[in-house]
């Protein structure tokens, strides 16, 4: 009984001792990157896929979190989805959750990217790296490319679309 009870103790020690791991690493990356670990609402994700066609296209997520965009994306029929995700914490949760799913999930800075391939360009991040990141998609983005913003706008584009979300929150859809 007794070697149970300390088998027992072993185990949950790990268990807290990796957690609290897990949250210092998820600390220190947002710190480094300045841009906090932050899903699209489920709701929101709903909303978009039901506005948006995604059949048979290539998707890619910006700053993919765990992924849950692009996944949903797949069961809308998208042919291909790419994340990009540079919070490691977020990186391990999305490429766990997206095993034997046709989602590359790669870890990096999607300011070094290639995006020409991708007829969708979603973007769910702050106000101050979505101007930054403007001039990249008018460059590299491919004539077409529907670009999906959330929260915010792209100050330099027009949107051909904006779909309610919860009352001031709203999607912008752009094309390229």
């Amino acid at each position: 009984m007794l070697i149970v009870f300390a088998i027992f103790m072993g185990i949950l020690f790990v268990l807290i001792s990796l957690s609290l791991v897990w949250i210092i690493i998820g600390l220190i990356a947002t710190i480094l990157i300045r841009v906090p670990y932050v899903n699209t609402p489920r709701g929101y994700c709903e909303k978009i896929l039901d506005k948006v066609d995604f059949l048979g296209l290539t998707v890619y997520d910006l700053g993919c979190g765990d992924a849950h965009f692009l996944k949903r994306c797949v069961q809308k029929g998208a042919k291909k989805c790419v994340g990009y995700e540079l919070s490691p914490m977020a990186y391990l949760t999305a490429s766990i959750k997206t095993l034997m799913k046709p989602i590359k999930i790669r870890f990096g800075d999607f300011f070094k990217a290639d995006i020409s391939e991708a007829d969708v360009v979603y973007i769910y991040l702050v106000k101050t790296v979505l101007a930054k990141l403007s001039p990249k998609l008018k460059s590299e983005a491919k004539a077409g490319c529907i670009i999906i913003t959330v929260g915010s706008s792209l100050s330099d584009w027009t949107p051909e679309k904006i779909i309610s979300l919860n009352g001031d929150y709203s999607a912008y859809v752009y094309k390229k």
